[in-house]
């Protein structure tokens, strides 16, 4: 019976392709290859039910997939590899950039990190003095709302990449774009050190809810040190906030346009 199923929804697919299938039919048919003599409709059904929508169910802890009945870790495994293929598909399909002045540039490279992220992370885009990116590292990583920043990791991560700047990020997963107090004093030991150190502090981003904010620049404002020698770069920063936090909103992760666009007239509340 399941495998008259399985043929018939094969056939159908190959007939019209994959957009017409219902979420719990995409689910049932990624199950297949793991689970060969079961049905799986049931199982896609549950998953649906028990995390509310397709999205939350490939965003969902493979800890928590594993409590609905009749999924274990390999299926849970194949439902993640949904999410990190669609990441890297984003990625793939992103117009390279190879010196990023601008905030919007940074933010179209940084929102995909945080996609499907369910806690908090910190990341490090390192620059030399001409905003070419070397590295972007994953620094640390918390709770669902928490994370750390680890001074000694970061000054060795510099030391290797040989960075003249930095661009701090973290997200709030389950939030809004808005720091907390938390956010504020870890910007505020960043700068302290890093300028410690010599190194161009550009911005500290916050990604939530589709939205973003830069901590720094409402911190310090523009009159800060620059990429381009460390100077006191008020021009720099002129030129390099192109996107207005209040307006501004990332594109669907598949679009046409994959810029990011300052076009939404809502602001952040």
């Amino acid at each position: 019976m399941h495998e008259n199923h399985r043929k018939r929804m094969r056939n159908r697919i190959l007939r019209e392709g994959f957009e017409n299938l219902a979420d719990h039919e995409l689910l049932e048919t990624l199950l297949y290859s793991s689970r060969p003599r079961v049905d799986t409709n049931g199982c896609a059904h549950s998953l649906l039910e028990r995390f509310g929508s397709f999205k939350d169910v490939v965003e969902a802890d493979i800890e928590d997939l594993t409590e609905v009945p009749g999924i274990g870790v390999q299926s849970a495994i194949m439902i993640k590899l949904i999410l990190e293929c669609a990441k890297r598909y984003a990625r793939d399909c992103a117009v390279p950039v190879t010196r990023y002045n601008s905030l919007s540039q940074i933010l179209h490279y940084l929102f995909r990190l945080y996609i499907g992220v369910t806690r908090e992370r910190l990341y490090m885009m390192l620059f030399n003095n001409r905003m070419n990116l070397l590295d972007c590292v994953l620094v640390s990583e918390g709770t669902v709302n928490s994370t750390s920043l680890p001074l000694a990791k970061i000054n060795d991560i510099i030391v290797k990449k040989k960075a003249a700047a930095v661009v701090l990020a973290h997200n709030h997963p389950s939030g809004l774009a808005v720091p907390s107090p938390n956010d504020y004093e870890l910007t505020d030991s960043a700068q302290v050190y890093l300028e410690s150190i010599g190194i161009a502090f550009v911005e500290h981003l916050l990604i939530a809810d589709n939205r973003f904010y830069p901590i720094l620049k409402h911190r310090s404002g523009m009159f800060r040190s620059s990429p381009y020698g460390k100077n006191l770069g008020s021009d720099f920063y002129k030129l390099f906030y192109d996107v207005d936090e209040t307006t501004f909103t990332f594109p669907p992760l598949f679009s046409e346009n994959s810029e990011p666009t300052a076009e939404a007239p809502e602001p952040v509340s």
